[in-house]
């Protein structure tokens, strides 16, 4: 998944997301983040709700725009 890079003036007062991938039967095996503007991956802790077939992400919210990739 990727969110593009943020535009406008305005300046969130958050700083950071919930990501939450609906569909998943399992939890994922591996998650990563990477900053657009940054080739290196870092990795994330994921939730896995197995009711609501969710995983969720909670990641910073850099203003740069990110890309999420989870392995199942």
């Amino acid at each position: 998944m990727t969110i593009a890079p943020r535009e406008g003036s305005f300046e969130p007062w958050w700083k950071l997301m919930s990501i939450e991938v609906y569909g998943a039967t399992k939890p994922v095996t591996n998650a990563s983040v990477t900053m657009l503007d940054n080739p290196g991956a870092t990795p994330v802790t994921t939730n896995f709700d197995a009711e609501h077939h969710r995983v969720t992400a909670l990641v910073s919210d850099e203003a740069k725009g990110l890309q999420l990739q989870l392995t199942y």
